[in-house]
């Protein structure tokens, strides 16, 4: 019976380490800790990718700071975040039980890990968009001077018909020896580039009106006629504008953020371990 508890008490001392070492503090951030098992967890924060220690410890000095200035989220803004989730995986009116069983599958996190790192997510966004605002601020000539260095394009559209033919209405030289005319023609209407057959790239070079030389593919002949072509054109800034405004202020955010983690750690006590 004692070798019994001995060996009891190893096992159990050994179960005890192994979950001291999982959970072991990684990082001291003022008074708060970062555990090892932090860094296990998928973030949403980065989409279902882990976070490394330095960015777990930006987000820790951004929630401080948002607990200290009073922007941490209500419970119906958590809320409604949650609602918005569960409304989009179709998991309303679903139990906490499903949820979690979901998002264990989905993301690999349970759903009190999720509701804690939501809470977490928009005290940050709050920072981020209060806080940090006067530095976020684009500019219109800064969303001329991007449109003018990334040029976006319209891709070309093509309309074709085709007619298959038969072998005997191909010549010797693989011209067409029938009458357009007579042929069954189909309208293929307008196609972009990449949703045209790789055998049929050639007809892109056709002029409207213009009819290609039989095409064999497959064992069997076509012809096909340009009817219509829309070239490629500049997308204008006006159907641009408020995608390049949110990706530059996501830049700006994301620089500000950095910037004001630095000015926040030269006053915070941060000791890795």
């Amino acid at each position: 019976m004692g070798v019994m508890l001995i060996a009891l008490f190893v096992f159990s001392a050994s179960i005890s380490y192994a979950r001291e070492l999982v959970n072991s503090i990684k990082a001291r951030v003022n008074d708060s800790v970062i555990l090892h098992s932090d860094l296990q967890h998928p973030q949403i924060s980065k989409d279902g990718a882990f976070a490394t220690l330095d960015e777990l410890i930006k987000e820790e000095l951004l929630f401080q700071r948002a607990e200290k200035r009073n922007m941490l989220p209500s419970d119906s803004e958590v809320s409604a975040q949650i609602i918005s989730l569960k409304r989009e995986n179709g998991l309303i009116g679903k139990s906490d039980v499903e949820c979690d069983a979901f998002l264990r599958k989905a993301i690999g996190i349970d759903f009190a890990t999720y509701k804690k790192q939501l809470c977490r997510f928009l005290a940050v966004r709050n920072v981020k968009t209060y806080d940090l605002g006067q530095r976020c601020i684009v500019t219109s000539d800064e969303i001329k001077e991007y449109f003018d260095k990334n040029p976006q394009y319209t891709p070309a559209k093509y309309r074709f018909k085709m007619a298959t033919i038969s072998p005997e209405q191909v010549s010797l030289n693989r011209e067409f020896s029938g009458d357009y005319g007579q042929l069954s023609w189909d309208d293929l209407g307008w196609l972009k580039q990449h949703e045209i057959a790789r055998h049929l790239h050639s007809v892109m070079s056709l002029r409207p009106g213009e009819y290609s030389k039989p095409i064999s593919h497959n064992g069997d002949y076509v012809m096909v006629s340009l009817i219509d072509k829309a070239p490629s054109e500049l997308i204008p800034l006006e159907k641009r504008y408020a995608y390049i405004n949110d990706s530059l202020q996501e830049q700006k955010q994301e620089q500000a953020a950095d910037d004001f983690s630095k000015e926040l750690r030269e006053s915070a006590v941060i000791t890795l371990l």
